[in-house]
């Protein structure tokens, strides 16, 4: 009996719920990298934050995370926003955002990292980049 009223009363808790129908549909978006704040050597074995700048274009543009690849000694990474669409979304001008990632250096060859910038005419991505040597303590 106790299991009956139990759940009934479970029944009776989710038919209670009501779930908005929110029309509001999204996109992710990679945010071209303005700037980047990261030392010119790297310890083996230390860890590292590292910023990027980004231009925020509009209210409806919300940080998402980092697209993050490794392939050997390359590090690659971009920017994501999550873009709310609609009619309410506002423009702003140089409005910079900015993330922090942290990185562990554990190889001793020199570390190529690539931050995404956008495409060429030709739809190429283009990266700045930079080479960083590693060093023991």
């Amino acid at each position: 009996m106790n299991k009956f009223f139990c759940i009934v009363l479970l029944l009776l808790t989710m038919m209670s719920c009501s779930v908005e129908d929110n029309d509001q549909e999204y996109v992710i978006e990679n945010m071209p990298v303005e700037s980047v704040f990261l030392p010119q050597t790297f310890v083996f074995g230390q860890t590292y934050s590292v910023t990027m700048t980004y231009n925020r274009p509009s209210t409806c543009h919300g940080y998402d995370g980092i697209l993050y690849t490794k392939e050997g000694n390359v590090r690659t990474f971009a920017i994501q926003n999550i873009v709310v669409t609609g009619d309410f979304c506002e423009s702003l001008t140089d409005e910079l955002a900015e993330t922090t990632f942290d990185i562990t250096i554990n190889e001793m060859e020199p570390y190529l990292l690539k931050f995404w910038q956008g495409t060429n005419d030709s739809g190429e991505d283009i990266f700045l980049e930079y080479e960083i040597m590693v060093v023991t303590n």
